[in-house]
C-alpha cells in the first residue's frame, strides 16, 4: 500500500501554512472516476493497496519523501525558458488548456510560496510532438532525492503503469 501523508506536526511549518493558506493551489485533478474505479477493484485481493490508491487518488500521494533538515524550505532552480518561439508556443498553449480544466492552479505571483520548490522544466519532441518534462532530479536539493533510494522501484509514467502496478 502507498503510505498516507506524514501528520502536520513533522512537517515545516512553513510548509503546512502554505498548505493550509492557499488549498486551491494543491487541489487533486485526476480524469479517474475514483468511486467507480474502487467499485470495479472491490474483490482485488489486495484491499489495502486498493484503498491506499484511491486515497491517493482523492487526496493526493505522499511519495515516501522526508525533507532534510539541511534542504531550504523554498527552492528556484527553474532556468530561462524557450529560445524556441514554437516550443514557447506550445508551452503557453499548453499551460493555457491544463489551467482551463483545472489541472493547473492559476497564477499566484513571481515569488515562490513558503514550502516549494520550482524545477527545471523543458520540451521535448518525441514522435513528431512536443512534450513538457518536469525534471525532479536537477540539483543539490532535487525533489527525487527527498524520497528514500529503497522506495524508487515503482516509475509512475501514466495511467498504463498505474495498472501494471495493481494487477
Amino acid at each position: 500500500p502507498f503510505p498516507s501523508a506524514p501528520d502536520a506536526s513533522s512537517l515545516p511549518a512553513e510548509l503546512v501554512a502554505t498548505v493550509q493558506s492557499r488549498p486551491d493551489l494543491f487541489k487533486v485533478v485526476t480524469p479517474i472516476h475514483v468511486d467507480i474505479f474502487e467499485n470495479l477493484l472491490q474483490r482485488h485481493p489486495n484491499t489495502a493497496l486498493v484503498k491506499s490508491v484511491c486515497r491517493g487518488l482523492r487526496e493526493g500521494f505522499w511519495p515516501w519523501a522526508t525533507i532534510p533538515p539541511e534542504y531550504p524550505i523554498t527552492h528556484d532552480i527553474a532556468q530561462d525558458l524557450f529560445n524556441d518561439p514554437d516550443e514557447a508556443k506550445f508551452f503557453t498553449e499548453k499551460i493555457a488548456e491544463e489551467r482551463s480544466l483545472g489541472r493547473i492552479s492559476q497564477p499566484f505571483g513571481t515569488e515562490l510560496m513558503p514550502g516549494t520548490y520550482n524545477m527545471p522544466v523543458f520540451i521535448i519532441s518525441q514522435n513528431g510532438k512536443y512534450r513538457i518534462v518536469d525534471n525532479h532530479s536537477s540539483g543539490g536539493f532535487s525533489l527525487n532525492s527527498m524520497i528514500p533510494k529503497d522506495e524508487r522501484h515503482m516509475r509512475m509514467d501514466g495511467i498504463q503503469k498505474l495498472g501494471f502496478y495493481l494487477r
